[in-house]
């Protein structure tokens, strides 16, 4: 099982930390399986009764405060041979759970429901959410990732972020 994860600057090696330019949607964070495998990003997992990915992030600034709450996140594919990146998930609209729920209260079965994010086909597909039992597979050449729109830079000795391990399946050999 594969594990997606920034804690305080350390990552696996399929994770690169990336610095986000303000004021726009930018990667922060790109994975990319290890070569001749792909992943699976689950639409659901066993946590909660929402569907979504659970996400838990306490994300700073390099002055050690959490990013604002008007700060918006999103999950990315960029597929081998295209230069645009394609959303898919819903957008997170505000970062008031991030910011008021510890990491541990955010895996908690109470709030984990608030820190999920949906799954939905590409919108070159239509963008339409995906259920139980479908899934976004990732493959080596492709690239999957975390997308920020905030008015400050996220500090990743200071920053955490964690897709929840059971939403993450692979690596399988394709």
């Amino acid at each position: 099982m594969s594990k997606i994860y920034i804690s305080n600057g350390e990552s696996p090696s399929i994770v690169s930390q990336e610095t986000n330019q303000t004021g726009k949607f930018d990667s922060i964070l790109s994975v990319e399986p290890d070569r001749g495998t792909f992943l699976r990003l689950l639409a659901a997992v066993a946590r909660g009764s929402d569907l979504g990915v659970p996400v838990y992030a306490r994300l700073r600034d390099s002055d050690g405060n959490l990013l604002p709450t008007n700060s918006r996140l999103q999950f990315y594919l960029s597929p081998a041979g295209m230069q645009a990146t394609l959303k898919v998930s819903e957008r997170i609209e505000s970062f008031s759970d991030y910011n008021t729920l510890s990491i541990k209260e955010q895996r908690n079965t109470d709030h984990v429901d608030t820190v999920k994010i949906r799954l939905q086909e590409p919108e070159t597909m239509g963008g339409a959410h995906l259920g139980p039992g479908q899934n976004i597979d990732f493959r080596d050449i492709d690239v999957f990732g975390v997308e920020l729109e905030s008015t400050q830079q996220v500090d990743w000795s200071q920053s955490e972020f964690y897709i929840e391990s059971n939403a993450v399946s692979g690596p399988y050999q394709r």
